[in-house]
């Protein structure tokens, strides 16, 4: 079977424990469980060498193989969550990471509601981690992403109870589809905005600088704290008609999901900014992304 024909251990996990019915499905949900064991990787493929990807059983460890496995079996466990942020997004390398995508595609098609949030999350950072060197990965794993793609976008057009409600997940769901599309930096700098700063330089003279779109105002000012003491220069808004291209749909977006603090922020990002030290006129939008790729 090829690596991008289904999902790890937890998909057959699933389909086999249901038709099992006996001691080998209640033994499997016991290791399965038993995400602290180093053994529980080689006892899971031992038993049930068919449902495991040779992709990612070459990829990963035991530990992390039953951690995928526990959430698979049993769900909604925030400690393997954030043991499986901890292994797949800072200890591996992001190509080897991404070798998850399949089991993490899986979950987010058929998982609890807060599993699939967390699925889509860590496999949008994982593919926003590996750019630009992620063709062959989109390549390999293009159903499973189209999957996750979708469930991003169903997240994101759920309505919202109320105004400005839980920006962070909002955050966190537009950058992961921009990964899921293509590689962009905006589906990992995007979170400035919940920070209400960027680091910047100037396009033109690639003069350092801070810039802030929040509670302290909207402007570019030189390095230093706080940035009351400092150099800036006001930002200048965009109406919101007159955005175009990213900026326009994000704040389409932004507006659509009631976050209008977000939507705000997105007039004077994609608006017009000054340079503190030579006076040049840039989108500053740009000067992120002229950081980031520079």
């Amino acid at each position: 079977m090829a690596a991008d024909d289904h999902g790890l251990a937890g998909v057959c996990f699933r389909q086999r424990c249901q038709g099992s019915g006996g001691a080998i499905g209640q033994l499997l949900e016991a290791l399965a469980g038993r995400s602290g064991d180093p053994c529980v990787g080689q006892l899971w493929a031992s038993l049930h060498p068919t449902c495991l990807d040779d992709a990612v059983s070459n990829a990963f460890d035991e530990h992390v193989m039953a951690l995928l496995a526990r959430l698979s079996s049993r769900g909604s466990d925030a400690m393997v969550w954030k043991e499986l942020w901890d292994e797949l997004y800072h200890q591996y390398p992001s190509d080897v990471a991404c070798a998850a995508v399949p089991e993490l595609a899986a979950i987010a098609a058929d998982g609890a509601p807060s599993d699939r949030f967390e699925a889509v999350q860590l496999a949008g950072a994982l593919l926003a981690k590996a750019d630009p060197y992620t063709a062959e990965i989109r390549e390999r794993y293009a159903g499973h992403i189209a999957t996750l793609l979708r469930e991003a976008q169903v997240e994101l057009a759920e309505n919202s109870p109320e105004d400005n409600h839980d920006p962070t997940s909002f955050v966190l769901r537009v950058q992961a589809v921009l990964a899921f599309e293509d590689a962009t930096i905006w589906s990992e700098q995007l979170i400035g905005l919940l920070d209400e700063e960027f680091e910047i330089i100037c396009p033109a003279c690639w003069a350092a600088m801070d810039l802030y779109l929040g509670e302290r105002g909207f402007f570019t000012c030189t390095g230093g704290y706080p940035p009351e003491t400092v150099t800036r220069r006001p930002l200048v808004a965009s109406h919101p008609d007159e955005l175009t291209g990213l900026g326009h749909r994000l704040h389409r977006l932004a507006a659509a999901a009631r976050q209008h603090t977000l939507a705000r922020q997105l007039t004077y990002l994609f608006g017009r900014g000054t340079c503190t030290e030579n006076g040049h006129q840039f989108i500053p939008a740009d000067s992120v992304v002229e950081l980031w790729t520079s």
